[in-house]
């Protein structure tokens, strides 16, 4: 990738874009130690071809002291949503499935919300993925009933809204 998105100082990773490809959100890590890292969301917009330089999104998305990662764009008709795992304050568990609605005509984002208690636990959900043809979000649970460690579940619906979900 260009140095305007591949930057030697940070892990960059979890690429998502709009439709025509224009538009792209990533999440971007510095190490804290050894071991620990910080993760953000960040953006980066293709005019004429080539990337801009990438810049971290707002306060809302980007809550201060917590990590925030795996995004995934689902773009509609006027507007977007944006799904991301963060472990932010006032969460159901470690990390949660949280979501903003994106305005494409200003670049905005909606105070990020919750997914809801049906997708959500007391233990970490993990990379959202939603299939706006099915109306599908597919994530990953290490709480939900499953077969152990990090299963695939899959519900129906759209935010704050979902069917039980299955494995």
């Amino acid at each position: 990738l260009p140095s305007a998105i591949n930057n030697p100082k940070y892990f960059n990773c979890n690429f998502t874009f709009n439709n025509e490809r224009t538009l792209r959100f990533f999440a971007r890590s510095s190490q804290l130690n050894a071991t620990d890292l910080l993760c953000e969301l960040w953006e980066s917009e293709n005019i004429n071809g080539r990337w801009q330089k990438a810049e971290v999104l707002n306060r809302r998305i980007k809550l201060p002291g917590a990590t925030t990662t795996q995004p995934f764009y689902v773009e509609y008709a006027n507007f977007a949503i944006l799904y991301f795992v963060s472990d932010r304050p006032s969460g159901k568990g470690g990390t949660d499935i949280w979501y903003s609605i994106y305005n494409p005509y200003d670049g905005s984002f909606s105070k990020p919300a919750n997914a809801g208690p049906k997708v959500n636990t007391k233990g970490d959900e993990t990379t959202p993925n939603y299939d706006l043809r099915s109306g599908t979000l597919y994530f990953s649970s290490d709480y939900l009933p499953g077969y152990g460690g990090m299963d695939v579940f899959m519900c129906k619906g759209e935010p704050r809204m979902w069917t039980t979900p299955q494995n």
